[in-house]
């Protein structure tokens, strides 16, 4: 009997370690497909230590003094003075999670960004929408910085604007940046100086594939770009 129990937990702990070992193999293979991708779009391969870009990025994206953050899988791609850094976002602060895999932030003096943060609304559900919205304002509210957008429903019914100081925002986000910016649905924008950082949450596009999603990104980003300039 206790042979049995024993080869038992043997079997047990062996198919716990398989289990653990196909996921990392399926992450190795995802990370190298990523990787390829990123070089057939243009990009190479970026040192992110010691970076000051690294800082600028993290700096946007920290939400409290305790939250440690850091980049990963970081590519470049240069199109003139224009930097795109393709990156995932790390979170460490208790144990490794990803925040965000696949955002772009894109770095140019022709950029003088009030600080602001766009986060989207669920624009598609019902009730479960309003509850899960409402509860997204409550968090946001917390953290402070709610600005109110009644003035332009068609932003306000899909996204949240974040602004330490909503007055040079508001300025910038004119009624041409705003309807941009409204005729699209769950992007996330953090902006400051020089560089923005752009993801896109994936629930229109679910079916996309790792290629479709690169590409739709780095095609927004360029939007943005346009819009966002100031000279």
């Amino acid at each position: 009997m206790a042979d049995a129990k024993y080869l038992l937990a043997l079997f047990i702990v062996a198919i716990a370690a398989s289990l653990v070992l196909l996921m990392i193999r399926h992450d190795r293979r995802e990370r190298l497909k990523k990787s390829g991708l990123a070089v057939q779009l243009g990009f190479t391969p970026y040192d992110k230590n010691n970076s000051e870009l690294e800082g600028q990025i993290v700096a946007l994206h920290t939400a409290t003094s305790r939250q440690r953050l850091e980049l990963d899988h970081t590519f470049i791609r240069l199109e003139g003075e224009v930097k795109y850094l393709l990156f995932d976002l790390i979170d460490t602060t208790d144990d490794v999670s990803i925040l965000q895999e696949g955002g772009l932030a894109v770095i140019s003096s022709q950029l003088d960004l009030p600080r602001f943060s766009i986060f989207p609304k669920i624009i598609e559900g019902g009730r479960l929408s309003d509850w899960g919205n409402r509860f997204l304002q409550a968090l946001i509210e917390r953290r402070g910085g709610l600005v109110e957008m009644n003035d332009n429903p068609r932003f306000d019914e899909r996204y949240f604007l974040i602004a330490p100081d909503p007055v040079p925002v508001l300025v910038f986000l004119d009624t041409y940046r705003l309807s941009h910016l409204s005729s699209q649905s769950y992007q996330s924008i953090e902006a400051g100086g020089r560089i923005f950082t752009y993801a896109r949450f994936p629930f229109e596009h679910a079916g996309w594939d790792t290629e479709q999603h690169l590409r739709e990104g780095l095609a927004q980003a360029r939007n943005l770009y346009q819009i966002f300039q100031t000279g």
